[in-house]
């Protein structure tokens, strides 16, 4: 993918939600979002991993209706949701496959 995208604009969504959550209560989203983000700094296609996240963020919404989550999951989620359409033109297929671990093209 090109740099057509804003690298700075993915990493201030990422980092928000980073800072927002309680390391209690989400460590291992926490440490998705900072091996997502070192992806995206390296210069990995960041449109894999943001929809991964999505995925992510969209479980916890999910699993915990009904109960009090932190609402800069959804308000991410949102944001994730709009940085998606805008950039979808640059997604390669091929990213999916490394990215999952699998040698499909």
């Amino acid at each position: 993918m090109s740099d057509s995208y804003n690298k700075e604009d993915i990493l201030d969504i990422l980092s928000n939600l980073y800072n927002n959550l309680s390391p209690e209560n989400y460590s291992n989203l926490r440490e998705k979002i900072l091996k997502s983000a070192n992806k995206i700094i390296k210069g990995s296609n960041p449109l894999p991993i943001v929809n991964i996240l999505i995925d992510e963020l969209t479980d916890i919404i999910i699993g915990n209706i009904g109960y009090d989550i932190p609402s800069v999951i959804e308000t991410t989620n949102i944001s994730l949701k709009h940085w998606i359409k805008k950039y979808n033109k640059g997604l390669w297929a091929s990213d999916y496959g490394s990215l999952y671990g699998g040698n499909y093209f």
